[in-house]
């Protein structure tokens, strides 16, 4: 069969550079030539199956990677199952997606017949047949990514193998990443941001893909970290690049501050799929961190913009990628053209424009030298009474950024000043961090009230999404009652 882009690429380094260490996970490793081989003996097996979408529900490691390329080797279409999604979406997943065999280390918990089993990198796959229609796919789609999204149900979006390819070999341009670096995949495999720009980045550039399961670098679900167990297992790999979420990069530079000797091997450390502190951007340059601040989305093939060594500014989300154009609309919402998705499943292409340009539902501006910033999303833009438009993304950075809070979620529409729901840490003095923010912020989009709360905002209470953003109408509609008692009471006061 013919080779896709990034499986020739893997193959031409498994000839020039065999035994070169592929895949590192934490029971076995693949040098390049092993991981060749596998990819070509399961290619052959998944080829002969009539079915033609496969689902892959498996914990990060080599595994996971070697049925994702196989997958990809063969045209079937290939629809990961993110661990941190609720058995609801799991289902709506298998059923609107039309899966019809999931690869899986847990078949109990399909209602499908073990067709087969087979040991695959140490660990024992089974492969589950499931009685679900096939699913109309846009032509040429070759991977449906479903995310979490922060209302409604999970949608399928429809990635072809140039979209893929594209977005790989520009964020190896921006990034620089080569053959002598060592890739940690912090996050799952199953996010699109980790699957396309770290594993197949590193393995198109000949590099090593260190892949260990979750729990054992200290993260269980989509937001909970073990600080320690977090970065000492990095540590100890000795990586030279990583891709981060916000909390992720918290945690690091508080232990880095700690120990001035952590990853001290790291080089490029990417963060995105949520906004970050300009101070804590800051404050990993000053303890030595090589950050850089990336922005993107799943209809985009996950990466749109990105800063790397040679083209950074704090405070930015980086320059396009080669590959993409952006336009900013006459009210401030990003439209992005270049690997834009086939359509989601089931609703085709309906929101890209007569140029090929699709709306982000981001808001933000491109400055003089050409670095895109972003100021939140379009929808999420709250009026107060004053009639001043506020950004509560913009806000919650500024809060963040202090000592002792972790989270927070801000509200104000229609309101004559603004209140925010807050994690804090233990012992916080969270009336003197709130005024330091402030002091950033003009009047109206001053913090005047807030709400303490011992609950954080996770997956678990569905008060946040699988890439970390607030699901501010689920927060808003929990605390509502909280959120009225302190506009009343202020008012009162007042009165």
């Amino acid at each position: 069969m013919d080779k896709l882009p990034i499986i020739k690429k893997i193959a031409s380094i498994a000839i020039n550079s065999p035994d070169s260490v592929a895949i590192e996970g934490v029971e076995s490793s693949l040098s390049y030539k092993d991981l060749v081989v596998l990819i070509e003996q399961y290619s052959e097996y998944i080829a002969q199956s009539e079915s033609n979408s496969f689902s892959i529900d498996l914990d990060n490691g080599p595994e996971w990677a070697v049925l994702d390329l196989a997958l990809l080797n063969t045209n079937k279409v290939n629809i990961p199952i993110p661990k941190f999604f609720s058995s609801s979406q799991v289902q709506h997943l298998l059923s609107d997606g039309g899966v019809q065999i999931v690869f899986t280390n847990t078949p109990n918990k399909f209602n499908g017949t073990i067709d087969r089993s087979f040991d695959l990198c140490g660990q024992k796959i089974y492969q589950v047949s499931l009685k679900n229609n096939l699913a109309k796919y846009p032509i040429d789609t070759i991977k449906v990514t479903y995310t979490s999204g922060t209302t409604g149900e999970p949608k399928g979006v429809c990635l072809d193998s140039l979209a893929m390819t594209n977005t790989v070999n520009s964020v190896i341009q921006r990034s620089g990443v080569n053959s002598f670096d060592r890739h940690f995949s912090a996050l799952p495999m199953t996010t699109l941001l980790e699957n396309i720009a770290g594993l197949y980045a590193t393995l198109t550039c000949g590099a090593t893909a260190i892949i260990h399961p979750q729990e054992s670098i200290g993260i269980s679900g989509a937001t909970g970290i073990d600080p320690c167990k977090f970065i000492q297992s990095m540590d100890k790999s000795c990586p030279t690049t990583t891709i981060l979420i916000p909390q992720m990069l918290d945690v690091m530079v508080s232990m880095v501050e700690i120990n001035k000797e952590y990853l001290n091997s790291m080089k490029f450390i990417a963060v995105g799929g949520a906004p970050i502190s300009e101070q804590i951007l800051i404050k990993a340059k000053t303890i030595g961190l090589r950050v850089f601040e990336g922005y993107g989305l799943s209809e985009a093939t996950s990466v749109v913009t990105v800063n790397g060594p040679e083209l950074n500014k704090i405070g930015t989300v980086g320059k396009p990628l080669d590959h993409i154009d952006i336009k900013i609309a006459d009210d401030g919402e990003i439209f992005v053209r270049g690997s834009i998705f086939k359509g989601y499943l089931k609703e085709g292409l309906s929101l890209v424009d007569k140029d090929g340009y699709l709306p982000t539902g981001d808001i933000g501006f491109i400055d003089k030298d050409g670095f895109l910033i972003i100021q939140g999303r379009k929808k999420n833009i709250f009026i107060t009474s004053f009639g001043r438009n506020v950004s509560p993304e913009w806000v919650e950075c500024e809060l963040t950024a202090q000592a002792g809070i972790l989270q927070v979620a801000v509200f104000g529409e229609s309101r004559p000043w603004n209140s925010a729901i807050i994690l804090s840490s233990p012992g916080a003095d969270i009336e003197k961090a709130v005024q330091q923010a402030n002091k950033s912020l003009p009047d109206y989009a001053k913090i005047s009230s807030w709400i303490l709360t011992d609950e954080p905002f996770s997956l678990l209470n569905n008060q946040l999404t699988g890439t970390a953003r607030l699901k501010r109408d689920v927060i808003e509609s929990y605390y509502k009652k909280d959120i009225e008692d302190i506009y009343k009471s202020e008012k009162e006061v007042v009165q």
